[in-house]
Order: structure tokens, then C-alpha cells, then sequence
């Protein structure tokens, strides 16, 4: 698949554009893709996806925005839907745009058979528009528009908010079903202060997580992809109430116990992926208190994965 950046764009052939911030490429998104890519096949044309390279919302929702996906990890799942390019643009370079102004700038840039976009697609300056104005506009171009109907699940519409919201709240399992994978975090391991070590629990540490959705603090049965092989894993995500009572202000840490493995993993990148949350993190009164409880969340996952596929 080719990513290209809209302001050096060279695609010369026809092809059907998808549009959308596509976070977390989602059943939704996925729907949409797919539908794309068999208009374009039947067309004998390239199908492509529009998108940014900074979610809109981010630029324009409260500063406690969050992602499903890095642009690294959005491009790498669209690409594996069969997309055959990726067109990336900045928002601020558009966001000030009429509705007309966008879509002409879209035919301009690129050389548009048709556009694929969600019922829901908002587009213009202060959103404006929506997928009606957009099929309008541009039919006076000559270029169709295919409105995709929102996919419903469990009673409710599957969304990017919606599916941020369920890993906010612990719910990784139904975030999973509706996002079509696990939700994973996806960096590079540091050092920490060998508590799990002294335990008797050795874990890896993750500190960075690039403004991805922190899933609600707790325990959780997952899997650990390392040097491209899959373990089991127990994570605790949250602020280590029970040893940093006394620190100020400390960091959401990813400590991962991985089941099964002996190594060395400082520096590695490591992709944790959250399967089912065990339990809620508390304090616990000492440290004898903390390595039952780890016992027992180790022998959950043991149990979870006797039935759940790694």
C-alpha cells in the first residue's frame, strides 16, 4: 500500500476515496473500506482513503481527547483491509474550508471516480456539512457518492466515542468486539523500580503511550507480542497506589507480568492487548497482600485462556 501526503500528491490514476478520521478502524470503518475497494474493483480503478494525519476531533474536542490508534497503527490496519493508498493531509490546511471549497478541493487533488463516507461524515468549515451536502456537491463534479449506513451492535451504533468510552470504563471485551481485534498498546519497555522482580513477578514497563485511551485502572488477563511471539500476560494499569502512596502526582504505568517467558525485554517494544479486566486497582495494606492478589489474577488468566484464544 502506498501512503502518500496530500500537498505532494501524484496519484494519477482514477480512483474511489474513503473518507473519514478512521480511529481505530473500527466494524464501521472497516464496512466502509471494504465497500470502497468493491466499487473500485468493479470500476478497475485504485481504492484510496483521505484522512489526517491528526484526528480532527483532537484539534477540535477538549484537551482530554484520546486515540484509538497512533497514525503508525491506523495506516498498518487500513492497510491490511486492502486499501491500495492512503492519502494523508493536516487538518489546519482544510478546516477552514466551505463545503464546496473541500470537495473541489478533494476533486483537484486527486483524480476521483467516486467517495465512500459514513452517515454520520461531517465535513466543511465548523462541520458544517454532512454526507447529503457532500453527495449534492459533488454530483455537480460528476463523481459519485456512496453513503454507508452506520452499523449497529448490542443496541447501539458502533463509534470511535463509543468504543473509547467502553475501554474507559474496563468494558475491553466489548471494545474488542466492536473494534474487530483487541485494543493493544503498542511501546517500548523501560525500567521500573523491580517491584514485580521482588515479588517475585518480574514485569515490563510502559510509560509512553501516545495519547492512546487509557483503559480504566486495574488488572487485566492479556497478550504480550515480543520478538514477534505471543505470551500471556497479566497487566496493571494505573498509579501503584499500594508503593507510591507518597510520590506526588505519579505516572500511569503499564506493568506487564508475561506468563512464560524468561528474558530481557528493557528497550524492546512490546504490544500488550487487553483481553478481559479482573479486577478494579486498589491499595493494598502490605506487600504480601499485593502478591496474593497477583497469584490470583495470574491463576485467572490461566483460567481465561483455557477458553479464549491467545
Amino acid at each position: 500500500m502506498k501512503i502518500t501526503d496530500m500537498g505532494n500528491c501524484s496519484m494519477q490514476q482514477k480512483c474511489v476515496l474513503a473518507l473519514g478520521n478512521f480511529d481505530g478502524v473500527h466494524l464501521g470503518h472497516r464496512r466502509l473500506l471494504e465497500e470502497a475497494a468493491a466499487i473500485a474493483g468493479k470500476a478497475g480503478v485504485l481504492s484510496g482513503v483521505y484522512t489526517f494525519r491528526e484526528n480532527s476531533k483532537s484539534v477540535l474536542a477538549a484537551e482530554n481527547f484520546s486515540l484509538l490508534t497512533t497514525e503508525q497503527e491506523k495506516e498498518q490496519i487500513i492497510s491490511e483491509c486492502g486499501a491500495d493508498f492512503i492519502c494523508c493531509d493536516d487538518f489546519s490546511k482544510v478546516r477552514g474550508l466551505s463545503p464546496e471549497e473541500f470537495c473541489g478541493y478533494i476533486a483537484k487533488k486527486l483524480d476521483v471516480k467516486a467517495v465512500v463516507c459514513g452517515e454520520n461524515y461531517t465535513f466543511g468549515k465548523n462541520a458544517s456539512a454532512g454526507s447529503e451536502d457532500l453527495k449534492r456537491i459533488m454530483q455537480s463534479k460528476g463523481i459519485e457518492t456512496h453513503v454507508i449506513p452506520s452499523i449497529s451492535l448490542y443496541g447501539d451504533i458502533v463509534s470511535s466515542t463509543r468504543i473509547r468510552n467502553l475501554i474507559s470504563c474496563g468494558d475491553v471485551e466489548m471494545a474488542s468486539e466492536l473494534l474487530g481485534y483487541r485494543y493493544f498498546i503498542k511501546t517500548k519497555v523501560v525500567h521500573g523500580k523491580e517491584l514485580g522482580r521482588q515479588l517475585g513477578f518480574p514485569t515490563v514497563n510502559q510509560l509512553e503511550y501516545e495519547n492512546k485511551t487509557i483503559p480504566k485502572f486495574g488488572v487485566y488477563a492479556c497478550v504480550c507480542t515480543l520478538d514477534e511471539k505471543r505470551y500471556k500476560g497479566v497487566v496493571n494499569v494505573g498509579v501503584r497506589p499500594t508503593v507510591s502512596q507518597n510520590t506526588e502526582n505519579p505516572p500511569v504505568v503499564f506493568e506487564t507480568h508475561l506468563l512464560d517467558y524468561a528474558g530481557n525485554a528493557y528497550g524492546k517494544s512490546v504490544c500488550v492487548e487487553f483481553c478481559k479486566m479482573l479486577r478494579e486497582e486498589k491499595k493494598f495494606a502490605s506487600l504480601d497482600e499485593l502478591r496474593i492478589a497477583v497469584m490470583k489474577n495470574i491463576d485467572d488468566t490461566y483460567r481465561y485462556f483455557e477458553k479464549a484464544p491467545l
